[in-house]
């Protein structure tokens, strides 16, 4: 058996991150071959990778984008996103996106990186070192010029939330429009660009519901058009009242600034599509959501939670500071108002169809 030195342990952990006792075994399994020893870091970095991808949720990461390319990779625990290591494969992954003009997240796997692996092996490898689950998240490319704005929840992490816009025009209003997305979540840039299907379905649902509240069968077509123009309003980029002066829509101010939009992608949280997190705290740990076809609200349950925890919370601190207070207030008459972006659907739209509860 080779005689495998403190040097030689060193010099095997600086080319691969691994552990220092995983580099001792890995060197006296490989009889001191340090290749030899590298290639099986690496088959065993895949395996526990393997294993964890089975038990593993990435809830966490960060949005990443060059020239007309955005891509967001994902991973365990905010610690690893703010970690050097993984903010530079990042970078790299998206250099080589901009560069091959990649938007497809299965072909940018299979993308050579600026070190000769693959964006997939890259991936693979960092995570054998971490020792958390890393995965690549979605993947946008759009026609150039654009305008991107990336967001940090944290000074001390990385940005979160991404938005492109492809644009023609001026730079400062695309950038503007490209905030109004993040902020206002819109899904279409246009009304025209709305699916016939996903209309056809908001009329069924504002008809559902004009009917539940008991309105005249005759105002029923004049209510089923208004609450679409509603829905439009809602969800489409153009048609939004603009964040920067809500006496205009979006499409007022880029047209006043010699801007069009065609495009955008945009990119919210690292843990769902929404940007929710999917996880409860329970006494046990946590509680990760798990979506059940026969279960309609199982998709917002634990989102639900954490609004009855922020009520309940605020609830006590306004008992705390008024005592007895709370009951007098509770039974007044009370407005409150919250600029979130999104909205909740009526009761009847939610029986009408509860897979579509967030406007």
């Amino acid at each position: 058996m080779a005689n495998i030195t403190a040097a030689d342990v060193k010099k095997l952990r600086d080319l691969t991150g691994a552990g220092m006792m995983e580099c001792k075994k890995a060197l006296e399994e490989a009889d001191g071959d340090i290749d030899k020893a590298i290639e099986s870091l690496r088959i065993s970095g895949a395996a526990k990778a393997a294993k964890r991808g089975a038990e593993r949720t990435t809830s966490n990461g960060l949005v990443v984008a060059q020239d007309n390319v955005m891509v967001e990779l994902l991973c365990e625990t905010d610690f690893v996103a703010k970690s050097e290591d993984f903010q530079s494969l990042a970078a790299a992954i998206v250099a080589a996106a901009a560069s091959s003009q990649v938007g497809d997240q299965e072909a940018l796997l299979n993308l050579t990186l600026a070190d000769g692996r693959t964006v997939a092996q890259g991936v693979s490898d960092l995570a054998g070192i971490i020792g958390e689950k890393l995965e690549l998240g979605r993947v946008a490319l759009l026609k150039a010029p654009v305008a991107t704005y990336l967001h940090r929840r944290s000074s001390d992490l990385p940005p979160q939330v991404g938005v492109m816009v492809s644009f023609e025009g001026s730079d400062d209003a695309a950038r503007g429009a490209a905030m109004q997305v993040a902020a206002m979540r819109p899904v279409y840039v246009a009304r025209a660009d709305v699916p016939d299907d996903v209309v056809a379905n908001e009329r069924r649902i504002a008809e559902a519901t004009a009917k539940e509240e008991g309105k005249p069968e005759a105002a029923l077509p004049k209510i089923v058009e208004g609450r679409l123009q509603g829905f439009y309003k809602d969800s489409c980029l153009l048609e939004q009242p603009s964040v920067q002066d809500s006496k205009q829509s979006v499409a007022q101010v880029l047209q006043a600034a010699g801007t069009t939009v065609s495009a955008f992608a945009r990119f919210v949280g690292a843990s769902t599509p929404d940007g929710f997190n999917p996880y409860r705290i329970s006494r046990e740990g946590l509680d990760w959501e798990v979506p059940d076809p026969a279960e309609p609200w199982s998709h917002i349950g634990y989102w639900g939670d954490h609004q009855i925890i922020y009520l309940l919370k605020l609830l006590e601190m306004v008992e705390q500071r008024t005592p007895g207070g709370l009951g007098t207030m509770l039974a007044n008459e009370t407005f409150s108002y919250a600029d979130v972006p999104y909205r909740l659907r009526t009761y009847a739209e939610i029986v009408a169809n509860p897979h579509e509860t967030i406007v």
